[in-house]
């Protein structure tokens, strides 16, 4: 297996992660809990490197987990992918759906490119079953906090269905379905 790059995420992550962290409310809760490489991130994002490691993002997967519990988390990355990312991927979205067609498939397969715009090491492979459904799988170098998986979820807006992290805590899993809508005649 190929090796990766080490995880980082970029600057515009961490502006939707303190968007998020202030539509719930929880800036300051994070700020009093943060730890001291944390809180000049949550002062001043626009600073912030280009690109972070994962640190930072994890800390406050952890510190949502602690204050409003896993489902936050999850909503979490799904806010982030909605409310900021897809600004930034709507040029490549739209040309995947007008090229290779309109359907989730077509997005889902190019992930991985999506992905790499606002992320450094992570590899995202679409594995198709059918028409409508497939299975994403996200792999990193280095194993990864159970927190994170959890974000995935949400980041694939399908917030009901469970990421399966490997036992190594590298990978994981998600499948993914849909209902595909037919033409009226």
């Amino acid at each position: 297996m190929q090796s990766l790059d080490p995880l980082r995420y970029s600057r515009s992550i961490l502006k939707g992660y303190l968007a998020e962290l202030g539509r719930l409310g929880l800036v300051e809760e994070v700020q009093k809990r943060g730890s001291a490489e944390l809180l000049p991130l949550l002062d001043s994002s626009l600073s912030a490197p280009r690109w972070l490691s994962a640190a930072p993002f994890d800390e406050i997967m952890a510190l949502v987990a602690t204050l409003r519990g896993r489902d936050a988390v999850r909503g979490l990355g799904h806010s982030v992918m909605s409310d900021r990312m897809v600004t930034v991927l709507e040029p490549v979205m739209s040309l995947a759906l007008l090229m290779f067609g309109r359907d989730p498939g077509s997005l889902f397969s190019r992930a991985h490119q999506m992905a790499s715009v606002v992320s450094q090491g992570v590899e995202v492979i679409w594995a198709p079953s059918g028409h409508n459904g497939g299975t994403l799988r996200v792999r990193m170098e280095d194993p990864q906090p159970a927190l994170s998986w959890v974000a995935w979820e949400g980041v694939f807006a399908v917030p009901t269905l469970p990421a399966y992290p490997a036992a190594d805590g590298r990978s994981g899993a998600i499948d993914v379905s849909w209902i595909s809508k037919v033409a009226e005649v």
